[in-house]
């Protein structure tokens, strides 16, 4: 009786958030969000979703597309992905430039990359990654992990992606036999 709509389909993806976040559910989720696009609802949030729950049952192939197809959108028209202010430092949010994906999508396209074999790939997401941190980290100035959360997590970020970028590079060196790649790992 009532043809499909983004708006019908915004119940659904709302829906499938709650199993998402609060209950763990993915399977439950992953039905409510192909609701929500049956009824044409999408955005890049509700597509990375999709590519993790395809991550987590290890379908990298599906995850892959679904996280390119976030990346690929053009709804992050003021970077929203900035580091919150912390109330207890003031210090103001730091937004990332226009058109720019999420830290969270970059590492899971790195990710996805790895675990399909493309070190090459992994590699250039985490090494885009690395730059962004590290640019925050100037931009920050002093860090001060122990007081601040907004500095301990860049902390545990740059320490989780040059992990992840030197297993890369160590799986680069054997592939390719290059000593110079090793040595980077």
């Amino acid at each position: 009786l009532i043809d499909k709509e983004r708006l019908f389909g915004r119940p659904y993806a709302l829906l499938g958030d709650l199993y998402y976040t609060i209950q763990g559910d993915l399977q439950s989720a992953a039905l409510q969000y192909q609701k929500a696009i049956d009824n044409l609802y999408t955005d890049p949030e509700l597509t990375y979703k999709i590519g993790y729950i395809q991550y987590a049952q290890k379908d990298y192939k599906e995850a892959l597309d679904s996280f390119t197809s976030a990346e690929d959108a053009s709804a992050y028209p003021s970077g929203n992905e900035a580091l919150a202010p912390a109330a207890e430092t003031g210090q103001p949010a730091l937004p990332l430039p226009p058109g720019q994906p999420p830290q969270n999508l970059l590492y899971a396209l790195g990710d996805t990359f790895y675990q399909r074999g493309d070190y090459f790939a992994a590699q250039g997401y985490f090494l885009r990654m690395l730059d962004r941190l590290e640019t925050r980290r100037a931009a920050r100035g002093m860090l001060h992990p122990e007081d601040r959360p907004d500095d301990r997590a860049l902390l545990d970020s740059l320490v989780k992606v040059n992990n992840n970028l030197g297993v890369t590079m160590f799986h680069l060196a054997e592939r390719t036999g290059d000593r110079n790649k090793k040595s980077e790992a």
